[in-house]
């Protein structure tokens, strides 16, 4: 899980903790972009709390299936399905397998990077609606869907898609605004951590990379005009996330950052009309 220094969110904190005290079964979706801390967040609403944490891989599903099972078998009863022996076969397998161990006492499934699980098991909303409404009258299973890819996290929410209206808790985490962000930079003046906040945003990680012993030149050489410095890549990166890698999108990035600001100018030579 995250190693960035926990800090703030007490309003996130606040709702997940309201959220996992209801006694019945519950459904909560957590997102918001790369960087942002949702798993610093879930790292420290999960402690001291019975939980299952599964990281979405894009793996096939088999080998999902069985990353998880060996995840269940450090918090099931050793008198429980030999989960090393008969590993999971698929998602209702895993879903009714958790119910029953969460019968009489609360049980936190986290699935981070939902939308990785979902590339290798395309039908995994609708095996969790069937699911969902099946037992979630008869379990303490809480079940929080993480992911970064934000317009895919929308999209789950949307009234057409399969598990519209069943979400007991939707929390979009966002970058921390500059009265926060100066949480992080207790070593720097006001003035320094208004203008880190200018440079970076409120991305905690971001702020995290940050030399507070250094110069703001040197913070700026090592992690962006360095081969390999860490915030070189981080366009490229959240752009991937989204499934906006193309040279499409890239041109029409380099456009906006050139100053054009109108329909007309961003809009391509090669799509405009002859």
């Amino acid at each position: 899980m995250a190693t960035t220094r926990f800090v703030n969110r007490d309003r996130e904190l606040e709702r997940l903790e309201d959220w996992w005290g209801d006694r019945n079964a519950q459904l909560a979706l957590l997102w918001g972009r790369r960087r942002v801390g949702k798993t610093a967040l879930i790292e420290h609403f999960a402690r001291n709390k019975p939980v299952i944490y599964h990281t979405g891989t894009s793996r096939p599903l088999a080998d999902e299936l069985k990353a998880l099972s060996r995840a269940v078998r450090t918090v099931a009863e050793p008198t429980f399905r030999d989960l090393a022996t008969r590993p999971f076969v698929d998602w209702s397998d895993c879903l009714d397998t958790l119910a029953e161990l969460a019968k009489k006492h609360p049980l936190l499934l986290v699935l981070d990077e939902f939308p990785e699980l979902k590339s290798s098991a395309s039908e995994l909303e609708s095996v969790l609606r069937a699911f969902w409404d099946r037992v979630r009258s008869k379990t303490m299973l809480r079940i929080l869907l993480s992911g970064s890819a934000v317009r895919t996290m929308a999209a789950v929410q949307q009234r057409r898609a399969p598990l519209y209206g069943r979400f007991s808790l939707s929390l979009r985490l966002n970058p921390f605004d500059p009265g926060d962000a100066a949480k992080m930079l207790p070593r720097l003046k006001p003035a320094e951590r208004a203008l880190l906040w200018g440079v970076v945003g409120g991305i905690p990680l971001y702020l995290e990379w940050w030399d507070q012993s250094a110069t703001v030149r040197r913070n700026i050489e090592r992690l962006v005009c360095t081969p390999g410095g860490r915030l070189l890549t981080e366009g490229d990166y959240v752009l991937a996330t989204e499934g906006g890698s193309s040279d499409l999108t890239r041109q029409v990035l380099y456009a906006v950052a050139a100053g054009s600001t109108k329909y007309n100018e961003i809009e391509l030579p090669e799509r405009q009309p002859k």
